[in-house]
């Protein structure tokens, strides 16, 4: 289980890991919805993870912690 925070609103999940590697990032690894991203892709969500931490479809990323969760 990982802690997902959403940077630019503020919530944050708790979520199962059902994967390794984001394969994407090595194509798509910058979100500049909400300020630059530091670094690239950490994570690919399915699509009701990624609205649910407050994520818009149309624009398909934001910026984002991740920690270990509990």
């Amino acid at each position: 289980m990982l802690l997902v925070r959403n940077e630019c609103t503020g919530h944050s999940r708790v979520l199962p890991v059902t994967s390794c590697g984001a394969v994407a990032r090595l194509f798509c690894d910058r979100c500049l919805t909400c300020g630059t991203s530091p670094r690239g892709r950490v994570a690919d969500l399915t699509p009701a993870s990624f609205v649910t931490l407050g994520g818009e479809l149309e624009q398909g990323c934001f910026n984002a912690t991740i920690a270990m969760g509990q």
